[in-house]
C-alpha cells in the first residue's frame, strides 16, 4: 500500500491494483512506441 500525505493527519491511500494498472498502461505505451520506431527504421533501410 502506498500512502500519500497531503495534510498532517490526512492521507490518501492508493491500492496496489491502481499502481499495477498504471504500470501496465505505461509498459503497453512504451512497447507500442518501440515497435513503431523499429518499423520506421526498417522502412528507411529499404
Amino acid at each position: 500500500m502506498l500512502t500519500l500525505t497531503r495534510k498532517p493527519g490526512e492521507s490518501i491511500k492508493i491500492s496496489d491494483d491502481n499502481t499495477n494498472f498504471l504500470n501496465i498502461i505505461t509498459i503497453i505505451l512504451l512497447s507500442r512506441n518501440f515497435i513503431i520506431t523499429r518499423r520506421r527504421k526498417d522502412e528507411s533501410i529499404y
